[in-house]
């Protein structure tokens, strides 16, 4: 994990109660991730005494952090992963309680199998927001570290990889069918409150006990839960880029 996510601008309000057991949101997240996700094939290596490197080094829920520039995420990315040699970095954000830990193995299956630099299952979105998978090869997120410059591409990671297919080959992981107008992340108060609502009524009582069919199967017997938060999908990098473009000369 390299940094908490931002909730209505309080850096602090991500850490909000998610389920009756008094769940926090980093918590979920690293429970549904660690779970059943194959780690070794991502690490290359264990970390000496769980710590990822230096003075930013931190653990949090048992998991170790580390803490960098505020804006410069890609240069957080790339510190913590450097220390430990990984074969491919993985990126899961702290704002999606929901993710799901076959979609996680399979997004990396899919990169190992391909060959390629890049995977996700977000390019084009086709899955819920809210279950975001990136994967990557280590030396494709040291080159864009070294290369990428504008503020957005350093904000939000990959899309300098994204936008250059031709030097970082990609596939991406589509599901059965279009559910990306769905939204379960959690930016907003009706979002937490969705989140809470489909974690209820699939009978959760730890994060390994559900996956996102039984959310699926939530939504289909309670269509109304489809209006509960309309939110645009990736609003966050649509600011980064409006701000390049009203002030060029700070991209």
């Amino acid at each position: 994990m390299t940094g908490s996510t931002e909730i209505l601008g309080e850096p602090e309000a991500a850490q909000i109660n998610l389920d009756s057991s008094g769940s926090k949101s980093p918590r979920l997240v690293a429970d549904r991730e660690y779970f059943g996700i194959e780690a070794e094939a991502l690490r290359g290596g264990k970390v000496p005494g769980g710590v990822v490197h230096g003075d930013g080094a931190r653990t949090l829920l048992g998991v170790a952090v580390f803490r960098g520039d505020l804006q410069d995420v890609l240069d957080r990315f790339y510190q913590a992963a450097r220390p430990v040699s990984p074969r491919y970095v993985v990126r899961l954000t702290g704002d999606c309680p929901l993710l799901d830990f076959r979609l996680i193995d399979g997004v990396i299956r899919a990169l190992q199998a391909s060959g390629a630099a890049y995977a996700s299952n977000v390019d084009p979105a086709s899955f819920p927001d809210g279950l975001d998978v990136e994967c990557l090869t280590f030396a494709a997120l040291e080159r864009a570290w070294r290369e990428a410059r504008t503020a957005s591409q350093r904000e939000h990671v990959t899309p300098y990889i994204r936008q250059n297919t031709q030097l970082f080959p990609a596939v991406n992981v589509t599901a059965i069918a279009d559910l990306s107008a769905l939204r379960w992340t959690v930016d907003y108060p009706d979002d937490l409150q969705l989140v809470q609502e489909l974690l209820r009524q699939a009978g959760a009582r730890t994060p390994a006990d559900c996956d996102r069919f039984d959310f699926y199967r939530v939504i289909e017997s309670n269509p109304r839960l489809l209006g509960a938060n309309r939110h645009p999908r990736n609003e966050g990098y649509a600011k980064s880029l409006r701000l390049e473009r009203d002030s060029p000369e700070k991209s």
